[in-house]
């Protein structure tokens, strides 16, 4: 067995439900990735200070926040 290697397998049961919670969480990452490039336009577009231009840095944060998490 090469240096570093665990001498155990991981159970099959174990991998299934890694699996099962790995799915869902990388979907929830990449749509929190694009919504906030989606977003992320808002304030370029917007004039600086303006309503559109908070409540769009707001949502931003929150998704890079949901990101991250996920």
């Amino acid at each position: 067995m090469a240096p570093g290697r665990c001498s155990q397998r991981i159970p099959p049961a174990t991998t299934a439900v890694m699996e099962q919670v790995f799915a869902p969480t990388l979907a929830l990452h990449i749509t929190c990735g694009l919504a906030a490039v989606v977003v992320g336009v808002a304030p370029i577009l917007a004039r600086k200070g303006s309503r559109l231009h908070r409540l769009s840095g707001r949502v931003f944060v929150v998704l890079m926040g949901v990101m991250l998490a996920a």
